[in-house]
């Protein structure tokens, strides 16, 4: 057996073949090419940001799809959609909520329903 890597609660051994361990020591060496290596996140940070009207019109158009029943499901959702992105405040998808209801989008009772508008 070969330590393989460490985790927070301690080492990770795995049985292989000698062939089998020589090549995931390749993957796990850094490459010598000088250049940094482009990850997706590095992408997104690069992006221009977005204006809040946009959101509006993103989170629209996946609620029309959704159609959440309750607040708690459409905070959710909201939250779901731009955790790629960075995550979103509990403030910005208050604001969210409300600027769609303000619209007409959807209203909410006070006991969390939510009626879409035709």
């Amino acid at each position: 057996m070969n330590k393989v890597g460490t985790t927070s609660t301690g080492s990770v051994m795995v049985e292989m073949t000698a062939q089998q361990y020589e090549a995931l020591r390749q993957l796990t060496k850094p490459s010598p090419s000088p250049a940094p290596a482009v990850t997706p996140s590095a992408k997104v940070t690069d992006a221009k940001p977005i204006s809040r009207a946009e959101k509006i019109e993103h989170v629209k158009q996946h609620l029309k799809k959704l159609s959440p029943k309750k607040r708690e499901s459409v905070v959710n959702s909201i939250r779901a959609m731009f955790q790629n992105s960075g995550g979103i405040s509990q403030s910005e998808v208050d604001a969210m909520i409300k600027a769609l209801q303000k619209s007409g989008y959807f209203t909410i009772a006070t006991s969390g329903k939510v009626a879409y508008r035709v």
